[in-house]
């Protein structure tokens, strides 16, 4: 696999918020910009008036150095610090 890094933008805030039970399996948790969480639901199509709860929310530099478990691989990976390339414009942040 070419890209399995999790790169952080430091200045960004970020939260971990529910997945619905209409998206993944309803228990995975996400790791998403928290400026993004408002698109996420729209693109996760959720009924009208539900929304993601969010758990948590963390500044992108606390991020930096901690460790996640691959999703699809029996692998863990820390998580880096990226440029202000990684913005609330698209993606995840």
């Amino acid at each position: 696999p070419a890209n399995l890094a999790v790169a952080v933008n430091p200045e960004l805030e970020y939260c971990i918020v529910d997945s619905h039970p209409s998206v993944l399996d309803g228990k995975s948790k996400l790791l998403v910009a928290k400026g993004l969480v408002e698109t996420l639901e729209s693109k996760f199509e959720l009924p009208e008036g539900e929304k993601l709860n969010v758990i948590a929310s963390f500044d992108g530099d606390s991020l930096v150095g901690t460790t996640y478990q691959h999703p699809l691989y029996d692998r863990k990976s820390e998580v880096i610090a990226g440029g202000d390339y990684i913005t609330t414009e698209s993606g995840t942040g």
